[in-house]
């Protein structure tokens, strides 16, 4: 008779990376949040289109309506004075707003 070998597997989750920001970095954040108009909600749709969601995407996830996510978007690329997603994600990762 073969010796019987038991395996067992063992899953470490730890993060791969953490970024750490001063209290300056936090606080040049909050003020281009609030001099953009970044509500709680609008943070969001700004997250999942950096993402790569479609409005229509966007809309499901977060329960609104498409005109809901296409007014939040046309806000924000007018208050960011961008004109479009790739740029908007582009300038929200520079400021740190988003990863």
């Amino acid at each position: 008779m073969k010796p019987q070998t038991k395996i067992e597997m063992v899953v470490v989750e730890k993060p791969v990376y953490e970024k750490i920001y001063s209290e300056e970095d936090l606080q040049s954040i909050e003020i281009e949040k609030q001099k953009l108009g970044l509500s709680g909600r609008k943070l969001e749709v700004l997250q999942l289109m950096a993402q790569g969601l479609s409005n229509q995407q966007i809309a499901d996830q977060l329960f609104l309506s498409l005109p809901t996510v296409k007014t939040y978007t046309s806000n924000i690329f007018f208050k960011s004075e961008v004109k479009g997603r790739t740029q908007y994600i582009e300038k929200s990762r520079q400021l740190k707003i988003i990863d």
